[in-house]
This record gives structure tokens, C-alpha cells and sequence, in this order.
């Protein structure tokens, strides 16, 4: 985890080293996540979490105002909620915890429309790691917690969303679609009813606000 962390900061302070600095911007953004987990197959679903996400970006022109790649470092906790109506076992108010640094990297296209005012829009692949896999639920009135051992270390997905920068700040919605299970074939988890090789992806829509340097 420390390891991929280093990693990613190296890979971000490497991309600016090669660029000048009429040519880059760096930034720093935050907010809230609205995440839900999706099974494909027999479109199941779950309601939204709300958690928090956060990191560092870097904006590089390339040769214009127009297109630049934006790569990021961000920690996102994602998962679901549910309650009975979707699980058995007497099961209540379940919180699936999922935790990850992802990196994504956007291709961007800016639309200035003066010296203050740029609207934007952004689509890219994003690899996210998973730092944090955890089950909060009650059962009978008495609160516990377990590991979910059965989610997987990696995850990919495609981003895609827009905004608007004032200035250095900036506001942006996206959303994120997961595009693998984020389950281990054959060892799904009973507490959220799906099935033993069920195909599981991550949906979160996120709502961001920051600052660039």
C-alpha cells in the first residue's frame, strides 16, 4: 500500500519534471462520493453510500488551451447500502466499506470562455487499488463488522464527467463505471445475496470541488 502511494506521487513528480512550467498545473481537489455496487447479470443492485474522496492532479497542456492529459492520485471509499429487502438471515441496515488509491488518467478538453471562465469535459481509463474491504451490519440490534475477504485487489474502470474552472478554482462532476468484478469467482459473500460467481462492478457518481496551483 505505502509502496503504491510512493509510486504514484514518483509517477506524478516525473510527468512534471519533463514538462515546463507555462505547460502544467498542479492542483489539489475534494468532495463527496455517491457510490452503489451493480450485478450485471441479473440486475441487482444496491442503494447509494456516501463517503468522501480526495487527492492531487496534474493538468499538462498539450500545444494549446484546448487538450491537455490530467493524471491524478486519489483515495476513494466507495461500496453500498442495503437493508432486508435485498438480504436474508435477519440481516439489517448493511454497509459494505470499500476503500481505494486509484489513479486515473483523462484526456480534457477546455472550452475558455474568457480569461476567468473554463468549462471542461474529461474521459479516461482509471486503475484503482484496494486499500480497505469491510462489511458493517446489525444483526438483531447488535452491531459487528467483518473483513470481506472475497473482493478483489484491483480494480479498473473508465471515468468520464465535466466542469467548470474560475480562475485557479474549479468544480467537476464524475462518474465512475467500474469494468471488472470487483468479487473472486466462487466465493461471494451470503450477507449481500449474490450469487457464487456473480459479476460485480462498482458504480460512483462523484462531486468535487478544488484548487490549482
Amino acid at each position: 500500500m505505502k509502496k503504491l502511494i510512493l509510486i504514484s506521487f514518483v509517477l506524478l513528480l516525473v510527468t512534471v519534471s519533463y514538462t515546463s512550467a507555462r505547460d502544467f498545473a498542479i492542483g489539489v481537489k475534494g468532495g463527496l462520493n455517491l457510490a452503489r455496487v451493480v450485478e450485471k447479470e441479473i440486475e441487482q443492485d444496491t442503494d447509494f453510500r456516501t463517503a468522501g474522496i480526495a487527492g492531487i492532479f496534474v493538468t499538462i497542456k498539450m500545444g494549446g488551451e484546448m487538450l491537455a492529459i490530467q493524471p491524478e492520485v486519489l483515495f476513494s471509499m466507495k461500496g453500498a447500502e442495503t437493508d432486508s429487502d435485498l438480504l436474508s438471515n435477519n440481516i439489517l441496515d448493511v454497509s459494505m466499506q470499500l476503500d481505494y488509491v486509484e489513479i486515473p488518467i483523462l484526456a480534457k478538453i477546455s472550452f475558455p470562455i474568457s480569461e476567468t471562465l473554463t468549462p471542461n469535459i474529461f474521459i479516461g481509463p482509471v486503475i484503482a487499488l484496494n486499500t480497505k474491504a469491510k462489511a458493517k451490519y446489525e444483526i438483531l440490534g447488535v452491531e459487528r463488522e467483518d473483513d470481506l475477504e472475497n473482493i478483489t485487489d484491483l480494480d479498473m474502470g473508465l471515468v468520464l464527467g465535466g466542469g467548470i474552472k474560475i480562475n485557479k478554482l474549479l468544480v467537476e462532476v464524475r462518474y465512475t463505471m467500474g469494468l471488472k468484478s470487483i468479487y473472486e469467482l466462487d466465493t461471494a459473500e451470503d450477507i449481500f445475496d449474490f450469487d457464487s460467481e456473480a459479476d460485480v462492478r462498482n458504480q460512483v457518481i462523484s462531486i468535487m470541488a478544488g484548487f490549482s496551483f
